[in-house]
């Protein structure tokens, strides 16, 4: 499901578990705030390559006009904004980096290797962040 008119400069990428283990990937505009036209993308999954094809089905145009896309540090979340919106830069949660802080995860070395800002709680990445496989 796909609704281009949706799309703004701001995005959310999440995966959401709907039902029996059913894992959706929910691109959403963060100016709809959850309500009215919120909604860019439902795509049943959370493969690269299945995100990839529905929003490539969104014109190029429109998805050079995104020039944010937050997310948490999963690999085909990152993959998936970086080749369907070439323009963007990615944000990583604040959750996601608190989360791998605070649990040892991931060193503060290794996070702020790869942020653009190296401080703070939200961390910029650029589309030089070292991607992996689904």
């Amino acid at each position: 499901m796909i609704y281009p008119d949706n799309i703004g400069e701001n995005l959310s990428i999440d995966e959401v578990s709907l039902s029996k283990g059913e894992l959706y990937t929910f691109v959403t505009n963060k100016l709809g705030k959850g309500k009215k036209r919120t909604l860019v993308a439902s795509v049943k999954g959370t493969k690269s390559q299945d995100i990839i094809a529905v929003l490539e089905k969104i014109p190029l145009e429109k998805r050079k006009l995104v020039k944010a896309i937050t997310q948490d540090m999963a690999n085909n979340m990152q993959l998936a904004s970086k080749m369907c919106f070439p323009e963007s830069y990615l944000v990583t949660d604040r959750f996601t980096r608190s989360f791998y802080l605070n649990f040892g995860n991931r060193d503060i070395a290794s996070l702020n290797s790869c942020c653009e800002n190296g401080h703070g709680m939200l961390a910029t990445f650029t589309n030089k962040v070292p991607l992996g496989g689904d």
